[in-house]
């Protein structure tokens, strides 16, 4: 049974709904991962904490790591922008779509 323009298009639009759930999940997700670093490095090094992360050995680590996570979420974010498009591309260019004459 061949596919309808209607199946067709449902199932595109159930595609782009949970990339669009997805996309909007992640951005807040790097939000509230930046507000809460920003807080912790606010006490860090406004309420003079830094000697004793320091004396921990664990200042460099905290920085480091977070430039990592931030990196890895906003390519993650990126990337799904991409896939987004590409699926868009992928409807337009679905031979369902096209017209019979």
């Amino acid at each position: 049974m061949k596919m309808t323009w209607e199946d067709s298009n449902g199932r595109y639009n159930k595609l782009f709904e949970s990339l669009n759930t997805l996309l909007d999940k992640t951005k807040r997700a790097l939000f509230e991962y930046e507000q809460i670093n920003m807080e912790f490095a606010h006490k860090i090094y406004n309420e003079d904490l830094t000697p004793l992360m320091e004396k921990a050995e664990c200042l460099e680590d905290y920085e480091k790591e977070f430039k990592v996570m931030h990196g890895l979420m906003t390519r993650q974010i990126e990337h799904l922008i991409q896939i987004r498009d590409e699926v868009k591309m992928m409807m337009i260019k679905d031979s369902v779509n096209f017209p019979l004459n």
